[in-house]
């Protein structure tokens, strides 16, 4: 049986989407930001093992609280600034790299548009793809050195709503079979040696970000009158 093994929580947290465990985001600009703190359960193959951790993540996201049926809305997840660590478990780590991240669609929406802004601290460029009609994925293709400070970019879902029911944005990933992130550390061992460490990640619980009701704005419940002459409130 492998021993369980504690990661360090900026290790595996630090390259989250919804970036904010050692930077305060910002106060709400707007009544339609939300604010919550998430905790993934993060799984990494080392040579000598599968170690697990948790990483602990406050995330900021805007989306209108009603939109009309077929009505057009953003949804907007904007990750704070952060500093990547140098050891782990008296290792030193010197870069990761391959960072995938994956963004569902909500459901009851059509996605039209997905738009990345922003972005520093890494090399290559951050790109943002459809994955079929239900997800997006994020690639950032370079690295991120240890010590450095970085911004991952801002993700926007550009939704057309469908007639009924609730917009929820939530994040991927069910089991580290299915993760919401993914990437590789690059450590080097007491020997000198460098080892390669890939690392999945996926939310847990998978709170929900935004709400989105779709109706029309400021409507109230109709008086209703029964079969038997009541009246109740739809």
């Amino acid at each position: 049986m492998r021993a369980r093994r504690t990661l360090s929580r900026r290790v595996l947290g630090v390259v989250l989407l919804t970036l904010g465990a050692t930077t305060a985001l910002a106060p709400p600009v707007s009544a339609d930001e939300a604010r919550s703190l998430l905790t993934y359960s993060c799984r990494g193959g080392t040579p000598i093992g599968v170690i697990y951790g948790y990483a602990y993540q406050d995330v900021a996201a805007t989306a209108p609280p009603t939109v009309q049926p077929g009505g057009q809305l953003s949804v907007v997840i904007t990750p704070a600034p952060n500093r990547l660590p140098t050891h782990v478990y008296n290792r030193t780590l010197l870069e990761i790299g391959d960072i995938t991240i994956r963004v569902p669609v909500p459901d009851n929406a059509a996605l039209q548009e997905a738009t990345l802004t922003g972005g520093s601290g890494y090399t290559g460029t951050a790109t943002v793809t459809r994955d079929g009609h239900r997800r997006v994925v994020i690639r950032i293709p370079g690295t991120i050195t240890a010590g450095g400070e970085f911004v991952l970019p801002q993700l926007t879902l550009r939704l057309t709503a469908g007639y009924w029911g609730t917009i929820r944005t939530t994040l991927a990933g069910f089991d580290f079979r299915r993760p919401q992130l993914s990437f590789t550390a690059s450590v080097r061992g007491l020997g000198g040696g460098t080892a390669a460490v890939g690392a999945q990640c996926h939310p847990r619980p998978n709170t929900v970000l935004t709400s989105t009701r779709i109706g029309v704005a400021g409507s109230r419940a109709v008086p209703v009158t029964r079969l038997d002459g009541a009246r109740e409130r739809s």
